[in-house]
Formats: C-alpha cells, structure tokens, sequence
C-alpha cells in the first residue's frame, strides 16, 4: 500500500498473507483506518497513494543427491 506523510514524502507499508480476494473498497477502508491511527508509524500517514495484491507462486525442486 502507498501513502504519502504529511512531509509529501511517499513511502509503502506491506502485509504478508493479505487476502487475496479483498476488493477495492475493503483495502480502501483498512488504508483510512491506518491513517487515523497514525500512532502506530515513524512517519505517519497522511494520503493514500495507490495498493497492489502481489501474488507469487512456488515450484518445489529436487535437490536431493
């Protein structure tokens, strides 16, 4: 997720193990309650900049001798 401190500084905060099937409006509301509860940042933050699910996949190799 990105924001933007009041300082118009942009950083991203990451959740592992987000769900994957949040929409838009859920993320949405999650991100304004993180800035109301700006207490819990070194830099707290002030905008909402954009939000993104990264999915990943994994492939189990053989690496036995």
């Amino acid at each position: 997720m990105g924001f933007i401190d009041e300082d118009e500084k942009a950083f991203s905060f990451t959740l592992q193990n987000a769900k994957a099937d949040a929409t838009g409006a859920q993320v949405k509301a999650f991100m304004d309650v993180m800035i109301s509860k700006a207490a819990a940042f070194q830099r707290a933050p002030y905008q909402k900049t954009g939000a993104q699910i990264v999915t990943t996949t994994s492939t189990d190799l053989d690496v036995s001798d």
